[in-house]
């Protein structure tokens, strides 16, 4: 198995394209760079069953909960039954894209959180009563 990382993104591609041998090297891979973005490259691939787009699927849920994106390029169909939940696109350009996008999407709402937050925190040490439907300062 091959992979490069550049920035916040890990690029896997499997050099003997079989499904039962990537799932093991990509499991003994996975620790190295769970912290980054992950493009699977299946592009090399004859065939897909749906037993392996069920484990990447169970990989990509785990992934994405920690915040991060996990791309697969092929230009194979993927199995109605799991086609939602996947993220799959024909090119590694646009896989490297679509990464870019989340990560913006990621950032702005991680700083949308956080002025929410010293915006909370105003309201809690401001002296004196909120009253009214909008929130109007009364001070005491």
């Amino acid at each position: 198995m091959k992979f490069e990382v550049k920035g916040h993104t890990a690029l896997v591609c499997e050099s003997q394209p079989t499904t039962a041998g990537f799932l093991k090297s990509f499991d003994d891979l996975y620790p190295e760079i769970k912290s980054k973005n992950i493009i699977i490259s299946l592009l090399d691939f004859q065939s897909l069953d749906l037993f392996f787009f069920d484990r990447l699927l169970q990989i990509s849920k785990v992934h994405q909960k920690a915040k991060r994106s996990f791309v697969i390029v092929s230009l194979k169909s993927i199995p109605d039954s799991i086609a939602e939940d996947l993220i799959c696109v024909p090119t590694h350009k646009e896989a490297y894209d679509l990464i870019e996008m989340e990560e913006m999407r990621h950032s702005q709402s991680d700083r949308v959180r956080s002025q929410r937050d010293q915006h909370r925190g105003r309201q809690k040490t401001s002296r004196g009563r909120r009253h009214g439907r909008f929130g109007l300062h009364v001070p005491l």
